[in-house]
């Protein structure tokens, strides 16, 4: 996906899909798809969604960076 944005395509993460219908359409018999991604041109320019404090997120000892 990261490498897909450096050539200027757009993705995004799907994890919400019919597993069995998937299996079906791409022929496998024995693996479980977990995720999938859409690529192709954005029809507009995405905005960047603001980000929140690890602090917000995760409460405990964190490991020094620096």
């Amino acid at each position: 996906m990261l490498a897909a944005v450096d050539l200027g395509l757009s993705t995004v993460w799907v994890g919400d899909f019919d597993e069995d219908a998937v299996r079906e359409i791409v022929g496998e018999k024995t693996g479980r798809p977990v995720a999938m991604f859409s690529l192709g041109y954005a029809a507009e320019e995405p905005h960047p969604s603001g980000r929140r404090a690890i602090e917000e997120i995760f409460s405990g000892d964190f490991p020094q960076t620096d």
